[in-house]
């Protein structure tokens, strides 16, 4: 029996960064909005976030002097309108937060598609719709409510297998996979 799951993200992304308000490391959330600025023949575009606790704003970084030119007339347009569909995928980026110096902490996250049928051995695909790795023991315990202790007991008996051949303790989803999974040890 075969049967998807889908990770959906409950929250974005923070990033911690010194705060001049708070004169300390802070949470900064994304407000969702875009920054843009003409520097010569270059634009400079980035996503604002705020500070969680005094409302100071961090401008992090997506473009750097790039000729606008080279960019898709269609989304300099939602960067200039602030559009929260492009909002969302550039706050969903941790390589961007990464990249402009900042500590991520990642999204809690819920788990959407069917339960495990009982008695019936299972392939189940993953999908994750934003590259933000994902471990795959914390997306089956969130959906099936099992303990750590359980999952590796699982795992070790072999009752919890990637199609990949790949270590289900280890594992973390990024795109998508395939795990199968013996339903007769969720009676």
């Amino acid at each position: 029996m075969e049967i998807a799951w889908e990770i959906d993200y409950i929250s974005f992304p923070h990033a911690i960064r010194y705060c001049k308000g708070c004169k300390r490391n802070m949470e900064y959330k994304s407000s969702g909005l875009f920054r843009v600025n003409a520097q010569g023949r270059g634009l400079d575009i980035w996503l604002i976030y705020k500070c969680e606790a005094c409302k100071d704003t961090w401008n992090s970084r997506i473009f750097s002097r790039v000729n606008p030119e080279k960019l898709d007339i269609e989304l300099l347009e939602k960067f200039h309108e602030s559009d929260s569909e492009t909002a969302t995928r550039y706050a969903m980026d941790i390589n961007i937060l990464k990249r402009n110096g900042a500590e991520v902490i990642l999204p809690d996250v819920k788990v959407v598609g069917p339960d495990i049928p009982k008695y019936n051995d299972v392939h189940i695909e993953i999908k994750n719709r934003y590259d933000i790795p994902q471990k795959l023991s914390k997306v089956i315990r969130e959906k099936t409510g099992i303990s750590n202790k359980k999952y590796t007991e699982l795992v070790n008996n072999g009752f919890i297998k990637l199609k990949e051949g790949k270590d289900p303790l280890k594992y973390k989803i990024t795109k998508s996979c395939i795990v199968y999974v013996d339903g007769t040890v969720f009676k």
